[in-house]
């Protein structure tokens, strides 16, 4: 027998592990003598700690599995972030190293880009149940259309996650 259900959910410290990249800011420099047209200050997003509140329809299907799908707000609690310079030649190639003096030479037009880590992740969420007594284990896929880092340089890929769960019937 099959039998529909709606459920809300909360789940606080659901950590992502991000690969985002953002240039933060472009410095062009036009130094012949160091051999440097331009360098990034690049903002790296490693971590990514959220409040994940789902809301989900499902059905059983027999006793004791249930499928499901719904939507998910993931709210941003904390975040894990490094920023390194990139420098670049006149022939746009990325060079390692930086020269002692890079923060002396006389300063270049300056682009800023905002970059942010998103405060809210809104997600997909698709999975399957199984049940005993009142307890509920799930296994759920989770997919954001949008980049957790949100600016206009931004590298990387969307959220994309598989989540196992334990969920407790109150009533």
């Amino acid at each position: 027998n099959k039998k529909t259900f709606i459920s809300l959910g909360l789940a606080v410290g659901s950590v992502v592990s991000a690969d985002n990249r953002a240039i933060g800011s472009k410095v062009h420099l036009n130094d012949s003598n160091n051999n440097i047209k331009y360098y990034n200050s690049v903002q790296q997003f490693a971590r990514l700690s959220y409040a994940d509140i789902p809301l989900m329809v499902g059905t059983t299907i027999g006793k004791k599995i249930s499928l499901q799908a719904g939507v998910q707000a993931s709210v941003l609690l904390k975040q894990k972030s490094s920023s390194t310079i990139e420098r670049y030649d006149f022939q746009l190639n990325r060079e390692l190293g930086l020269p002692v003096n890079v923060t002396a030479l006389p300063g270049g037009s300056t682009e800023a880009y905002p970059v942010a880590a998103r405060k809210i992740d809104y997600r997909f969420v698709a999975g399957v149940g199984y049940t005993i007594n009142k307890t509920s284990l799930y296994l759920n896929y989770q997919y954001a259309p949008e980049r957790p880092v949100k600016g206009s340089n931004v590298t990387g890929s969307n959220n994309q996650l598989v989540a196992v769960g334990v969920q407790f019937q109150l009533k």
